[in-house]
C-alpha cells in the first residue's frame, strides 16, 4: 500500500499549528479575542487565495479583499506570499486555522453538548 498523502497533510497542519502555539504564541488564549469567525475567513483566503483574483480581476489591488482577510492593513492579507507557497503548503496553513478555531470554541464554550465531540471519534 502506497502513501496515504492526506494523513502526511493532516500531520503537517498539526505540526504546524504546534509551531504556531509554540513559536508565534497563537495559543488558544490569544486567538481567544477572534469572535468574528477571523480565524475561518484566514483559512478561506489560505484555500482559495489564487482563485478570489478572477480573470477580470487579476491586476485588481489587494485591498479589494479586504472583507474576506480578517485583519487590519497592519496585518494585510500576504497575497504575495501565498502566490509563493505550494498548494499543500496553503492547505495545510488551512488546516491549522481551523484547529485554532476548534481549539477557541471549545475553550469559549461556544460548542453545543453534542458538538463537543468530533464526529467518529
Amino acid at each position: 500500500m502506497g502513501s496515504v498523502f492526506g494523513v502526511d497533510l493532516v500531520r503537517a497542519a498539526v505540526g504546524e499549528r504546534i509551531r504556531q502555539v509554540q513559536v508565534e504564541g497563537f495559543n488558544e488564549f490569544h486567538d481567544a479575542g477572534y469572535t468574528h469567525e477571523e480565524l475561518l475567513r484566514a483559512a478561506a483566503c489560505y484555500l482559495l487565495g489564487q482563485h478570489l483574483f478572477t480573470a477580470e480581476a487579476k491586476n485588481a489591488d489587494e485591498n479589494n479583499f479586504e472583507p474576506i482577510w480578517p485583519w487590519s492593513n497592519a496585518n494585510k492579507w500576504p497575497i504575495s506570499r501565498m502566490q509563493k507557497k505550494d498548494k499543500l503548503t496553503r492547505m495545510k496553513m488551512a488546516i491549522a486555522l481551523i484547529m485554532a478555531e476548534a481549539d477557541r470554541l471549545q475553550l469559549s464554550g461556544e460548542l453545543g453538548r453534542n458538538e463537543n465531540k468530533v464526529a467518529g471519534v
